[in-house]
């Protein structure tokens, strides 16, 4: 719960200074989201999701399981590698430029 109040001040302090807030999961390999407890991660993004829901300023995306990251986009299971890193960079860029109209203020959800 604290978290998420701290979370929602940094959004809420950016909405009034009209800065938009992209939050996402990040991809991870198979060998640590086997690993993770699924009570909780299915907080965390249903937390992620209502944020985007709520709040205008706010849109998530979540990576976690995307199928363009193989193996040689991880430099372990939770950490991408260079090739990885760019590999997210560009799909976010990608994501923020089509997108342009909701990051502008609408409340559509680009999950």
């Amino acid at each position: 719960a604290e978290n998420v109040n701290f979370l929602r001040s940094i959004i809420e302090f950016a909405k009034s200074k009209g800065v938009k807030v992209f939050l996402y999961t990040p991809p991870a390999y198979h060998t640590y989201t086997d690993n993770l407890d699924a009570k909780q991660l299915n907080q965390t993004i249903v937390t992620l999701i209502n944020m985007a829901n709520e709040y205008s300023n706010v849109k998530y995306h979540n990576f976690l399981l995307d199928p363009d990251f193989s193996s040689e986009d991880f430099y372990d299971g939770d950490h991408l590698n260079k090739s990885g890193a760019k590999k997210l960079t560009i799909k976010i860029d990608s994501i923020i430029n089509i997108n342009k109209d909701a990051l502008s203020g609408s409340k559509h959800n680009m999950q």
